[in-house]
C-alpha cells in the first residue's frame, strides 16, 4: 500500500477484515458455542486509539467524536437498510452513544459498546439507528441477524500473526497486508475461527497436531461455505514455505507448510454446507 499513513492503512485493513469476518461469522452462527446479533458494518472511532495517537489519527482519517462506518458487508442487514461507508453513528434507539451501557460495566471503546448493545437485540427485532450522512441526519431501521459471537479483532502491529482464544479471533495488520486476495484472508480467519468453534485453545497447553489439522479442515469448509476459495489458502502457505516468518504457521504444534498446503489442496469441498461437523470431518 506504498507510503499510506498507518491510520489510513488500519482503516483499509479494518474494512477488509470486517467484510470477510462477517461472512464467516454469519455462516458459523449455529456452529459456535454462542451466537449474538450483528448488522454487518465495520466501525472505526477515536476511542479505539491511544490518547497520544488520537490527534494524528484524526488529522489523517477525519475521525471525530462519532464512530464512522468504514465498510458494510454485502447482503448484511446494514447493506439491506442502505447504510453506507462514511456514515456516522449518532444514536441507537434514541439513546446517545455515550449513554449506552458498557459491556459488563467495564470501560470499552464506542465500537465495543455499540457491538454489545446490538448483540443483545433478539433476532427478528428491529432497532433504529440515527446516522449523519454529510449534512443530513437520518433514522434507519436495522434488524440484526445471528452471527458467531467470536469477534474478529484487528491488532495494529506490523509483525504478522493470527491467533484465537476460546472467545475471539485476532489478526495483525502486518499479516492482513501480506494477503494477495480475500480468499487467503478467509482461510486464515476461518482456521482461527475453527479453533473457537472447537474450543481448542487452552492457556494451559499447546494445541496438538491433530487439533491444528482439524482446524485446517474445518476452516476450509467454513471459508468455502462463506463464499471463498480455501485452495487459495494453499497458495498462501506455499508462497511462504521457505520463509518461516509467521508464528501461527511455524509453531511446534503445526505440520510443515508444504504438508498443510498439500492436504488443503486434496481436501474436497463439503458435501453439504448444512452438515458441517465441528470435529473437522464433514
Amino acid at each position: 500500500m506504498g507510503e499510506m499513513p498507518w491510520p489510513a492503512k488500519i482503516a483499509h485493513d479494518l474494512a477488509r477484515t470486517g467484510e470477510v469476518g462477517w461472512k464467516l461469522r454469519h455462516f458459523s452462527a449455529a456452529l459456535c458455542p454462542r451466537s449474538i446479533g450483528d448488522v454487518g458494518w465495520s466501525l472505526d472511532d477515536l476511542s479505539s486509539y491511544s490518547t497520544e495517537a488520537r490527534p494524528y489519527v484524526a488529522s489523517i482519517t477525519g475521525l471525530g467524536d462519532l464512530p464512522r462506518v468504514v465498510a458494510v458487508a454485502q447482503d448484511s442487514p446494514a447493506a439491506r437498510a442502505g447504510i453506507r461507508p462514511d456514515d456516522l453513528i449518532v444514536r441507537i434507539d434514541g439513546t446517545p452513544l455515550n449513554a449506552l451501557p458498557a459491556p459488563d460495566g467495564t470501560a470499552q471503546t464506542l465500537t465495543d459498546t455499540i457491538a454489545a448493545h446490538i448483540g443483545r437485540i433478539p433476532e427478528g427485532t428491529s432497532t433504529t439507528v440515527t446516522i449523519r450522512r454529510a449534512s443530513r441526519t437520518l433514522d434507519v431501521a436495522l434488524q440484526p441477524t445471528a452471527v458467531c459471537s467470536a469477534a474478529v479483532v484487528l491488532i495494529a502491529k506490523e509483525a504478522p500473526d493470527a491467533y484465537a482464544d476460546r472467545h475471539n479471533v485476532a489478526i495483525t495488520a502486518g499479516l492482513v497486508e501480506s494477503f494477495q486476495n480475500d480468499d487467503e484472508l478467509a482461510f486464515v480467519l476461518a482456521h482461527e475461527l475453527a479453533h473457537v468453534i472447537r474450543q481448542d485453545d487452552s492457556p494451559k497447553r499447546r494445541n496438538t497436531f491433530k487439533e491444528e489439522e482439524q482446524a485446517d479442515v474445518l476452516g476450509a469448509e467454513l471459508a468455502f461455505c462463506s463464499g471463498y476459495d480455501p485452495r487459495r489458502g494453499a497458495d498462501f502457505l506455499e508462497r511462504y514455505r521457505k520463509h518461516r516468518l509467521f508464528g501461527w504457521m511455524a509453531s511446534l504444534s503445526h505440520h510443515s507448510l508444504p504438508y498443510r498446503a498439500k492436504k488443503l489442496r486434496a481436501s474436497p469441498p463439503p458435501a453439504s454446507c448444512g452438515d458441517i461437523k465441528v470435529g473437522g470431518e464433514s
